[in-house]
């Protein structure tokens, strides 16, 4: 009986395939035990959840893109009826990598949760800040942000200008739950941050003034 002969093509071909596999298994390795060269943001996020612990795996409500605090930055506001959450990501070549975060515990029944995020690029000489945070009270209409600053330059503490978040954009709606988001840059020489959220109703009227607690901050090369 006769052996039948490869041809170079069909051995060249099972030779890229087997490489393929080779190549294809040890990525899956370094996804998996070595949690590098992630492929997706979403792996990104989800890592960064699990060192928050957060519970469960909350849905995506919104995603960002902050290309003026880093190269491909994302950040993404997540959440459940247990938490609301915001997390970062941003591309590497080693994939993409999981910044920091901040994680709102809505275990306990209150009108609004509020978080903060400081985001400073270290060639640059502005910062920029984020609030985030869900809206439970169905009375409260919009919310602002009052702040006091540290100013490196003169010296002093100063009361910045009231943060009104009025545009709807401001506001998202999913599975009956309301959230809240605004990023607002700020100058560099200020250098500590007090913030508190306000809630207001339809008429104007104040409902709630509420010390912000969480807070995080990040540095970007």
């Amino acid at each position: 009986m006769k052996k039948s002969k490869q041809t170079p093509a069909l051995s060249r071909r099972r030779s890229a395939l087997r490489w393929t596999a080779i190549a294809l298994g040890a990525l899956l390795v370094l996804n998996v035990v070595f949690k590098t060269l992630l492929l997706f943001p979403s792996q990104a996020i989800r890592m960064q959840e699990h060192r928050l612990g957060i519970p469960g795996r909350p849905e995506v409500i919104a995603r960002y893109r902050l290309p003026g605090v880093h190269f491909l930055h994302l950040l993404y506001l997540t959440g459940d009826e247990r938490s609301t959450n915001l997390t970062g990501t941003y591309l590497t070549p080693l994939g993409w990598t999981a910044a920091f975060g901040v994680a709102l515990d809505c275990t306990e029944p209150a009108p609004l949760y509020v978080g903060e995020w400081h985001m400073v690029q270290s060639e640059k000489d502005d910062k920029s800040i984020v609030w985030f945070g869900r809206i439970d009270d169905p009375l409260v209409s919009h919310v602002a942000i009052a702040s006091h600053a540290w100013n490196e330059e003169k010296k002093q503490q100063e009361s910045l200008p009231l943060v009104e978040l009025t545009d709807e954009s401001c506001y998202l709606e999913q599975n009956g739950r309301r959230y809240f988001y605004k990023m607002l840059p700020l100058s560099r020489n200020y250098l500590y941050h007090d913030s508190a959220l306000m809630a207001y109703d339809k008429e104007g009227q104040l409902l709630y003034e509420i010390p912000i607690k969480s807070v995080t901050g990040s540095i970007f090369g």
